[in-house]
């Protein structure tokens, strides 16, 4: 629940998610809008404490640096500043390192 802040729950702990049309073992495709994907993108790191509690600290802190990583790219997409030369050269080493 951290991640989206709130979430549409059906029973105790369990959120409900779209599954594929075609396959009721796959998840479906998540739409995440403006406001809401800001808000996933602000607790992402929340994500992987939940996914990698069970893994070793070499693990967890991989995946730690990569969303560290992605929500950077991600912040960066999503400035309203006008780029110049320098701050796209400064976002291609971002996105090349994630």
């Amino acid at each position: 629940m951290q991640i989206l802040m709130r979430a549409n729950s059906k029973g105790q702990g369990q959120w409900n998610v779209q599954l594929d049309k075609n396959d009721c073992n796959q998840l479906g495709d998540v739409k995440l809008y403006r406001h809401r994907s800001n808000l996933f993108i602000a607790s992402f790191n929340a994500l992987i404490d939940v996914c990698c509690e069970r893994y070793g600290e070499e693990f967890y802190n991989e995946w730690k640096d990569c969303c560290n990583k992605f929500v950077g790219v991600m912040e960066a997409m999503d400035s309203r500043i006008e780029f110049g030369p320098e701050d796209i050269d400064e976002f291609q080493l971002i996105a090349d390192e994630f």
